[in-house]
């Protein structure tokens, strides 16, 4: 089954295939998929080979801090640890998805790592997922917004230079676009909030255009690691737009 089944009508976001590694044997690839109530995680091993692959073994280390189950009918044998795809035929694509839906600890690593293993090779892997992938747009009033400003005590800055946001309403669209919901438009600036899935934690992001190609951010939440990350995060998407 296409993992566009699984999440269709949904509105979503997809980034671009990740490659984790290339064997003379297999080309393997991941995906990280934004659904509104869970994040997908999709592995995509394919079989160059005209001869089939016996056996192939995704022997993951998921940090014990992430909720995270396995799709049904998309992975043959799931323990916790491994999944096991099995017999893959020649010149085949094997899926395996894996539902993230939340984050117990904040402050934790949530680094994924492991091997894919066959009779004919043992590769690492690391899929590399953030906290904004485990957030999504929260809507609150203006009045709310401001009392959380100063409430959270958690704040990273930064002046971004970029090409594509001139205007309030534009980093609107680009923000919306990173899983923030836009709470206001105040002349040359934006308030935004999102929220981290299973939990009631709220990252705060404020957006002002200086001129000259120059976007100020700043990001409150109760976490530093959170507020730290959605800046990394904002500052390697709009350096590239």
């Amino acid at each position: 089954m296409l993992i566009r089944e699984y999440i269709q009508p949904y509105p979503t976001a997809f980034t671009m295939n990740q490659f984790l590694f290339s064997h003379p044997a297999v080309n393997c690839a991941y995906q990280i998929i934004w659904h509104p109530d869970c994040t997908y995680i999709a592995i995509f091993s394919s079989n160059k080979l005209d001869t089939p692959l016996e056996e192939l073994t995704y022997e993951l280390s998921i940090p014990n801090c992430l909720v995270v189950s396995p799709i049904p009918d998309q992975v043959h044998v799931y323990n916790g640890s491994s999944i096991i795809v099995g017999y893959l035929p020649p010149k085949a694509t094997a899926v395996a998805v894996l539902r993230v839906e939340g984050i117990v600890d904040i402050q934790s690593n949530i680094e994924i790592t492991g091997h894919v293993v066959s009779p004919v090779f043992r590769e690492p892997i690391e899929i590399y997922i953030t906290h904004l992938d485990i957030m999504r747009p929260h809507q609150i009033t203006l009045d709310e917004y401001g009392k959380l400003w100063g409430k959270y005590q958690h704040q990273k800055s930064n002046i971004i230079t970029t090409e594509s946001v001139n205007s309030s309403a534009t980093f609107a669209n680009h923000i919306s676009s990173r899983n923030f919901q836009v709470i206001k438009i105040i002349g040359s600036e934006a308030v935004t909030c999102a929220r981290i899935l299973g939990q009631q934690e709220m990252c705060l992001l404020h957006g002002k255009i200086l001129g000259d190609g120059n976007l100020n951010i700043l990001v409150r939440s109760n976490y530093e690691a959170l507020s730290t990350c959605v800046n990394e995060a904002m500052e390697e998407y709009f350096s590239n737009q």
